[in-house]
């Protein structure tokens, strides 16, 4: 007895297989779309600075104005750099862990992330959570709005061009973002 194949069987086999492919693409486009839009500003790296009490979050790649919806949602704000030292401990403790290099180098976004520094509509740069500090930590010619209007800040996460841990301003792109969430008080 010798089984045989109709030629309309394997076309039939072939378009299920092409609907079968066709779903799990729309499955698969589905649950990345959702991670990346939907979870993608949760935060996940968490570390606590010991001079001041503070919980820094590392959010996953979003646009600033989201970020900063994000932190006050979690009590925050994206983060106020105040001084020489914050800024070093920032790139000591968060910049330079390497969960967070990792997951930079994964996602391809990790040359800078959001800081809480933006320009107002006066053109003044400001801290989103109000205060009021003298320190800056502009990159070489920074701020410069080199590609049109860059009214919010960054920080350098790379140091390919040497400029680790200074600051630049951006357009509102899709990058991480840092949080800080101040101590509760007592």
């Amino acid at each position: 007895m010798q089984f045989e194949i109709r030629p309309s069987k394997i076309r039939k086999a072939r378009i299920v297989l092409a609907i079968l492919g066709a779903l799990a693409l729309v499955v698969l486009f589905g649950f990345i779309l959702f991670t990346f839009v939907v979870e993608g500003i949760r935060p996940q790296l968490q570390f606590v600075n010991p001079s001041n009490g503070h919980t820094y979050l590392m959010l996953e790649p979003c646009v600033w104005c989201k970020a900063e919806e994000k932190a006050v949602s979690l009590g925050g704000h994206l983060v106020t750099i105040n001084d020489t030292e914050e800024n070093q401990w920032i790139c000591d403790t968060v910049l330079h862990n390497p969960d967070n290099i990792l997951a930079n180098a994964f996602d391809r976004l990790g040359t800078q992330i959001h800081i809480g520094y933006y320009k107002n509509e006066n053109g003044a740069w400001r801290w989103i959570n109000g205060e009021i500090s003298d320190y800056v930590n502009w990159g070489p010619g920074e701020p410069n709005n080199v590609n049109g209007p860059e009214d919010w800040g960054t920080i350098f996460t790379d140091d390919e061009d040497g400029h680790f841990g200074q600051w630049n301003d951006s357009s509102d792109g899709w990058r991480r973002a840092l949080i800080e969430i101040p101590k509760p008080e007592q």
